[in-house]
């Protein structure tokens, strides 16, 4: 496979996410390309997020997240 160098892709993926309709205050997203490389990104109070240096071609997002309940 050629080397690609992420780092000048300059490719990136944003936006927010929600959890019940409501934004994550406390997460982070995956990115993994395809044929390999990938980067996270830690989600901000109001949800946000932006992960920069993108492999280019397909991906599998994720989300983490530890979800804590008060009892």
């Amino acid at each position: 496979a050629p080397f690609v160098d992420f780092e000048e892709t300059g490719a990136s993926l944003e936006g927010t996410v929600t959890m019940k309709g409501e934004p994550l205050q406390v997460g982070m997203v995956i990115v993994q390309g395809a044929a390999g490389g990938g980067n996270t990104s830690n989600v901000d109070e109001e949800g946000k997020y932006k992960v920069v240096r993108v492999p280019p071609g397909e991906a599998l997002i994720g989300v983490g997240t530890r979800a804590i309940e008060a009892r």
